[in-house]
């Protein structure tokens, strides 16, 4: 089997208004083929994790970068 493989990243601050960026992205990342179940589950995922990260992850006043990555694989049978 042939297999490829796409990575995509994003790096957010710790702002509770970077989560709109954040679904926008993954929309974009699940237009490649992802099914809607697969697309709503990752957001749901990762909308909580980064959201835990931004409010528990820092003081209030400290700048934190969250980076983001999402990889998909497609793979091909050989002929």
């Amino acid at each position: 089997m042939m297999a490829r493989a796409e990575t995509k990243r994003l790096v957010l601050r710790n702002d509770l208004a970077e989560l709109t960026r954040l679904a926008g992205w993954i929309e974009g990342w699940a237009q490649q083929g992802v099914s809607p179940d697969i697309s709503f589950a990752v957001q749901l995922c990762l909308e909580e994790a980064v959201a835990n990260v931004i409010m528990y992850g820092a003081g209030r006043d400290d700048r934190l970068e969250i980076a983001v990555e999402l990889e998909l694989q497609f793979v091909a049978p050989e002929d």
